[in-house]
């Protein structure tokens, strides 16, 4: 965990010191954040897993079927649909496009 850490500090840097070079420092400001506000999502998310070591099966499996249907939906939603359209728009058909 803590080359992890390690890792993931330098990278920050990284991206600050490109960041000050960078021409277009908005865009990279921008996308830093993102990608800054969707690692401590994912750490938070993660937490509990240190603390609830001894759960029980239904509860575990309960966890783990709302995870699976988040996973589903955001396949779903926020790749298979604007896959389909742009396949449609490459292909020059729907079937075309989906297949």
């Amino acid at each position: 965990m803590l080359i992890s850490a390690t890792g993931l500090l330098a990278l920050f840097v990284q991206g600050q010191v490109w960041l000050a070079s960078a021409t277009q420092s908005e865009f990279v400001r921008w996308a830093l954040w993102g990608g800054t506000a969707g690692f401590l999502a994912t750490t938070l998310g993660a937490l509990p897993a240190f603390v609830l070591k001894n759960l029980k099966q239904k509860h575990e499996d309960a966890m783990l079927g709302m995870a699976a249907g988040m996973m589903l939906a955001s396949a779903a939603f926020s790749l298979l649909l604007p896959g389909i359209e742009a396949g449609t728009i490459i292909a020059g058909s729907p079937l075309a496009g989906a297949a």
